[in-house]
């Protein structure tokens, strides 16, 4: 099985904090988990004494919605099965921002790159950065740019990983 670098890349975009995602190392799947259907998971899978109790410990959750309790039942999965299952990491804040400013240095325009370089300093400078690629009317270049970046960086964590990709 390989990934598609393009798909993984576009799931490593979109992350947020409360939420991880997960490599199904069989079929390619990105599979998000939130931090409480994975605490619930460990609880489960730490509390099993054999492998049928999982599935009487995924009953005992009827309170849950029926979508609910299939992303806990995913999160078992995960938790019982991290050889299967690669947590796929997250852009820092740090990463996030270098990525902004190496774009700056790259803008052609000398009072383009001076303003976004402006934009990016001290506290709230994703939204300016954001606020003065509108205004400068370039954010189709700095998404082109970000999604390059995020394709580099998922291969490195795949060729890290040793997870195949095309």
């Amino acid at each position: 099985m390989k990934v598609d670098i393009e798909a993984l890349a576009s799931e490593l975009e979109m992350s947020f904090d409360e939420l991880d995602r997960y490599l199904d190392m069989e079929t390619g799947e990105v599979i998000m988990v939130s931090d409480v259907e994975k605490r619930l998971a460990d609880q489960i899978v730490k509390a099993k004494e054999g492998p049928s109790n999982t599935s009487e410990k995924v009953k005992d959750l009827s309170s849950f919605s029926e979508y609910e309790r299939e992303a806990i039942q995913f999160a078992i999965n995960i938790v019982g099965n991290p050889v299967r299952y690669k947590l796929l990491p997250k852009m820092t804040s740090t990463e996030k921002y270098d990525m902004m400013e190496t774009f700056c240095h790259q803008v052609k325009s000398g009072q383009a790159r001076e303003a976004l370089l402006s934009a990016i300093q001290g506290k709230g400078a994703f939204g300016r950065f954001r606020e003065t690629l509108l205004r400068l009317e370039i954010e189709q270049e700095w998404f082109a740019y970000q999604s390059a970046e995020t394709v580099k960086f998922a291969v490195q964590w795949c060729e890290k990983n040793k997870v195949p990709y095309e």
